[in-house]
């Protein structure tokens, strides 16, 4: 029995399959070609949907920075080789790595993969430019969808940015039948639209059965069975592991079993964390507090609707309200909807509607202090962080900031870190449970 412990606790058996999801895929991504499929470089929030219809395909994403931030030496390989370019330190993180590894030619896996084609959704200063770089290194073609902003919200603007964005859809159609010189199958993108949407739809019923006490998963095994959805959430595998993973969660709720079992306090993270020192997690769980979610790890992936009591609940998708989907022409608008209305982007975006969200998260996920991640890889999640946190002082909830990046471990004073968790910690009243 672990000392202090109030809740029982017990290995989550999906994370160790989300691993094995995990290495797979990128053993698949270098020998894609070799097995007659697309390679892709795009970003996690590109409508795979739409690229299932001309045909398999891997991609090569901003995971690959995740990823390979965790390797010391190979990072700052990557990282060196792409400022000596002439980029600065202040350019996104994520593009640094994936960029570097482009300009190297390697990857933890073999040789940097040849996309077909590049995409991506544009909801920030760098996304459009990034993968412009990557076409115009491979001397590939590029498209370039851009995100539409909800704010402020009123149904006229929705409207307006449903139809922006099947326009652009449609537009992505007609160039890739084009660019590709292959015709647009309907029965391939209607399956893997109602994957993904349940897709979507489970990881956000998931999180939401996070509001348990004790919390069922902490924000370390969020971010590694997220990876799924951001890998294959198009495929067949992924509804059949979040299926899986939902039940796994409601069994853990219905019998107590705690991600931490000395839970006494329960912390929202906010921000990307630094994905090469999780060990961030593990200074606060010395004081009993369960890091129990972040906005990131919650609407990266997630999709959600309110409830009629005005509770955030898990979006219904076409498979569970029974719609009948016919083809391009009913499902390219309703896709457009979806993706209209992901709650990720408009944070990033929007800092008012960030506030808003964070909110609620505090409020229905029971949440008793915030940690704010300053991230000097990422302007855009960052921007807004400091009126955040004066913003849940007013509102008498506790928060703190740390200073660092989430892939670039240059940025980071672990030491520092440590110290400014553990003075929130213990000003919170706190004591370590294992001195």
């Amino acid at each position: 029995m672990i000392d202090g412990a109030l809740y029982p606790t017990k290995p989550l058996e999906s994370r160790k399959r989300a691993r094995e999801i995990r290495d797979r895929f990128y053993q698949e991504l270098m020998s894609a070609r070799e097995d007659g499929k697309l390679v892709l470089s795009a970003g996690m929030r590109v409508p795979f949907e739409l690229v299932s219809g001309f045909g398999d395909f891997e991609c090569i994403s901003e995971h690959f920075s995740n990823v390979v931030s965790l390797d010391q030496e190979m990072a700052q390989r990557y990282n060196e080789a792409f400022e000596s370019r002439g980029f600065a330190r202040d350019f996104c993180s994520l593009s640094r790595l994936y960029l570097g590894a482009m300009v190297t030619g390697d990857t933890p896996w073999g040789p940097f993969p040849k996309p077909n084609i590049c995409l991506m959704f544009h909801a920030c200063d760098i996304q459009g430019k990034w993968f412009q770089l990557v076409a115009e290194h491979f001397s590939v073609p590029y498209f370039c969808l851009e995100q539409p902003v909800h704010y402020p919200p009123n149904p006229a603007k929705r409207r307006h940015n449903i139809h922006y964005l099947t326009e652009q859809f449609h537009s992505l159609i007609d160039w890739a039948e084009q660019t590709l010189g292959r015709k647009f199958d309907e029965e391939r993108f209607v399956e893997a639209t109602l994957n993904s949407l349940e897709v979507q739809s489970l990881w956000a019923e998931v999180c939401c059965l996070n509001r348990a006490v004790p919390a069922p998963l902490d924000d370390r095994m969020l971010y590694a069975l997220e990876s799924v959805s951001c890998l294959i959430r198009h495929k067949p595998e992924a509804v059949s592991f979040y299926r899986d993973l939902r039940d796994e969660v409601q069994e853990r709720v219905r019998d107590g079993i705690a991600a931490l079992p000395t839970e006494r306090y329960r912390l929202m993270h906010d921000n990307q964390p630094p994905f090469y020192w999780l060990g961030i997690y593990k200074v606060a769980e010395q004081y009993g507090a369960t890091a129990i979610g972040s906005h990131t790890s919650f609407t990266l992936m997630g999709a959600y609707e309110d409830k009629e009591d005005g509770r955030l609940r898990a979006r219904r998708h076409p498979r569970g309200l029974g719609l009948r989907v016919r083809g391009r022409e009913d499902l390219v608008p309703y896709l457009a909807e979806w993706y209209a209305d992901t709650p990720f982007y408009e944070d990033i975006i929007t800092p008012q509607t960030r506030l808003t969200n964070t909110m609620r998260f505090v409020d229905e996920w029971g949440v008793d202090g915030v940690v704010i991640h300053l991230n000097r890889g990422c302007e855009g999640v960052t921007a807004g962080a400091l009126e955040l946190k004066r913003a849940l002082q007013e509102r008498a909830i506790p928060a703190t900031v740390y200073e660092g990046n989430y892939v670039d471990r240059r940025d980071l004073s672990q030491s520092q870190v440590v110290d400014t968790l553990e003075t929130f910690m213990e000003s919170q009243g706190l004591k370590r449970i294992n001195p």
